[in-house]
C-alpha cells in the first residue's frame, strides 16, 4: 500500500538532501566573502596616513589606498552576490523540505487507514469466530 508512496519519498529526501547541501555551500561561500571584505577592510585601517615624502611617494599610497578601496567594492558586491544565492537556496530548500513533509505525512496516513482496516478486519473475524463458537455452544445444549 504505501511502496507506491515509497519511492516518492526517497525522491524527495534525495532532492531535500542536494539542496541542504546546496544552502549548506552557498553559507560557507558567503561567510568566505565576507571574511574577504572584512579582510579588506582591516588592510584599510592598517594603512597608515601619508605624512610627508615626495610625489612618487604620495602617488604609490593613493595608489594602494585606491586599490584597497576598488578591491572592498568588489569584494562587497561579491558578498551581495553570496547573500541573494544564499537566499534563494534556503528558499529552495525550505520549498523542498516542504514537499517531503508533505509526502511523508500522507504516506504515514496511508499506512495509518490501513492499520485501522486491518484491525477492522480482524475485529470482524474474531467477532464470527466467536459467534460460530456460540452457535456451536448453544446447539450442544439444545441437543442434550
Amino acid at each position: 500500500m504505501t511502496n507506491d508512496l515509497s519511492g516518492v519519498v526517497r525522491v524527495r529526501g534525495v532532492r531535500e538532501r542536494d539542496s541542504r547541501l546546496g544552502l549548506a555551500q552557498a553559507l560557507r561561500e558567503q561567510a568566505e566573502a565576507a571574511r574577504r571584505v572584512s579582510g579588506l577592510h582591516d588592510d584599510l585601517r592598517a594603512t597608515e596616513a601619508f605624512e610627508r615624502g615626495d610625489a612618487a611617494t604620495y602617488l604609490a599610497h593613493a595608489a594602494r589606498i585606491d586599490a584597497v578601496g576598488r578591491a572592498i567594492t568588489e569584494a562587497e558586491r561579491q558578498l551581495a552576490v553570496a547573500r541573494g544565492v544564499v537566499d534563494a537556496a534556503r528558499a529552495r530548500w525550505q520549498d523542498d523540505r516542504a514537499r517531503l513533509r508533505s509526502v511523508e505525512l500522507l504516506r504515514e496516513r496511508r499506512t495509518e487507514a490501513h492499520r485501522r482496516e486491518l484491525a477492522r478486519r480482524l475485529t470482524a473475524q474474531l467477532d464470527d469466530l466467536a459467534a460460530q463458537r456460540w452457535a456451536r455452544g448453544s446447539e450442544r445444549s439444545t441437543a442434550r
